[in-house]
């Protein structure tokens, strides 16, 4: 359970700790002037000290629980393990990159909160569990936020008729992809961790999907390989290298892809049904067929003892 890799990994709340204690030094400058001065609390307990106990104690176990919920709204939390699994050379590479980003306050901010109740929080969101590239729930969040200001200077483009192919009706090839060029950079010099969405592109990909699929599929059917088939079909192997073309093209392709990867679904769930049916019509087969070697059997055994009177 993941509870318990979380309690047996000292790594991870060593992140936590101090996360949670740099925060509460942060914010919580006054804490013991905050309880001298609430009467109602002081009078919940027998000295001072124990009252100051109970409220840092409340103070540390609603940081942590907000920390951890913002964690699994990322689906980061797993993928913290993920790494820990990971064999590769780029293990170091990634766990550094993940505690870097974990200790961002930008990134992991936990001032806007709500204070838990009873230290638990309701997630709205699903988990996507096994993702490989450290926050990249996150990121893939991030890029779609720009996807307005993609479409607005796409648009200004295309009001100039000379801009615009007139047979496919799209932009001219050239100028589709300086503006793709101009967008991805100015992406780069937004966010300084886009860069490494570059450099770790084949597993942002594979976390791509497995985004899209957590909300499309809800888990029915194992269809990673179908999405990324349809994918590379329609776009081409260069989105596994380029994250922010990803994107791009999904913005572009995702009702078609979609569609596809209905159809794809439609005959899986067909071809199953086919193959039940198949393996009860060989099931009927194969009882005729003993049914009638038996009754053979037994004409063979009556007509063999005639014979022998």
């Amino acid at each position: 359970m993941l509870s318990e890799k979380i309690l047996n990994n000292a790594n991870f709340i060593k992140c936590i700790k101090t996360k949670a204690f740099d925060w509460i030094f942060e914010n919580y400058k006054d804490w013991k002037f905050e309880v001298a001065v609430n009467k109602d609390y002081l009078n919940q307990f027998t000295c001072f000290s124990l009252a100051l106990q109970n409220y840092l104690k409340v103070i540390i176990k609603q940081t942590i629980a907000k920390i951890l919920y913002l964690l699994e709204k990322f689906s980061a939390t797993t993928t913290f393990f993920t790494i820990e699994n990971e064999e590769s050379e780029k293990k170091k590479d990634l766990a550094d990159l993940w505690e870097t980003i974990f200790m961002d306050n930008i990134i992991v901010n936990i001032d806007n909160l709500p204070e838990p109740k009873l230290s638990s929080y309701i997630m709205t969101c699903s988990v996507v569990n096994e993702l490989e590239f450290p926050f990249s729930y996150y990121f893939m969040n991030q890029i779609n936020y720009y996807k307005i200001y993609y479409d607005e200077e796409l648009d200004i483009l295309r009001q100039k008729l000379e801009n615009v192919n007139e047979e496919t009706k799209e932009l001219h090839e050239q100028l589709f992809e300086d503006h793709v060029e101009d967008f991805v950079n100015n992406l780069l010099s937004v966010k300084q961790y886009f860069e490494h969405l570059q450099t770790y592109s084949e597993l942002y990909y594979n976390d791509f999907i497995k985004i899209i699929l957590s909300s499309y599929s809800a888990g029915k059917l194992d269809i990673k390989k179908d999405l990324d088939f349809i994918f590379r079909h329609i776009v081409g192997d260069k989105i596994v290298y380029n994250p922010f073309l990803l994107h791009i093209y999904w913005w572009k392709y995702s009702e078609n892809i979609l569609i596809q990867l209905q159809l794809v679904e439609s005959f899986q769930s067909s071809l199953q049904k086919f193959n039940k049916i198949l393996l009860f019509m060989v099931h009927l087969i194969s009882i005729f067929l003993e049914k009638q070697l038996i009754w053979y059997y037994k004409k063979y055994v009556i007509m063999n003892n005639i014979s022998k009177i």
